[in-house]
């Protein structure tokens, strides 16, 4: 009996350790650049706050003009953020409410 308890404790911690909520995990998300100037910088908000993560870009990277590239967003533990790309000029683009639990590109044009 004490075996077949153990057991299946270990069953469901192993099962409790596997699942995770969907929109908990980091998100990859391809961002193609339509506009005319590189973009250097890409960043998320939630769209409930002003702040934006760090640059989801690689150091020193950047998406020329007709290219794309993928990023991961950080702690995406909810659906629904805004993009923000900085381009070589300095302008900016936003992308609002892009829900990363269905979308997996978006499209910034300058």
């Amino acid at each position: 009996m004490r075996i077949l308890i153990v057991l299946l404790c270990g069953f469901l911690t192993a099962g409790f350790a596997l699942w995770t909520p969907a929109g908990s995990a980091d998100r990859q998300i391809t961002i193609f650049n339509y506009g005319d100037e590189p973009i250097f910088w890409v960043a998320a908000g939630h769209v409930q706050t002003a702040q934006w993560s760090a640059d989801m870009l690689p150091s020193n990277d950047v998406i020329d003009v007709g290219e794309a590239k993928s990023v991961k967003v950080p702690k995406a533990g909810q659906c629904v953020y805004d993009l923000r790309a900085k381009y070589h000029d300095g302008d900016t683009a936003d992308l609002t409410g892009v829900d990363l639990c269905t979308v997996s590109s978006v499209r910034f044009e300058h």
